[in-house]
This record gives C-alpha cells, structure tokens and sequence, in this order.
C-alpha cells in the first residue's frame, strides 16, 4: 500500500478530481472535500 500526502489548506470546500497514473494505468475518481 502506498501513501501519498495531500495538504488541503488552501483548498475550498468541493469537488475535485483526481488520477493515479502508472505505465500501464490510469484511474481518474472524484473526491468531496468538505471544510
């Protein structure tokens, strides 16, 4: 399992996409950040 550090403090309440990327993948999913 991995880790990746996500610093929100200058992000507004929303809804943000993020991918995951690798050679031979690619995943893309929304994320509700609510403050």
């Amino acid at each position: 399992m991995y880790e990746v550090p996500f610093d929100a403090t200058n992000l507004a309440s929303g809804t943000y996409v993020y991918v995951l990327k690798t050679e031979k993948f690619q995943l893309e999913r929304k994320m509700i950040f609510l403050k």
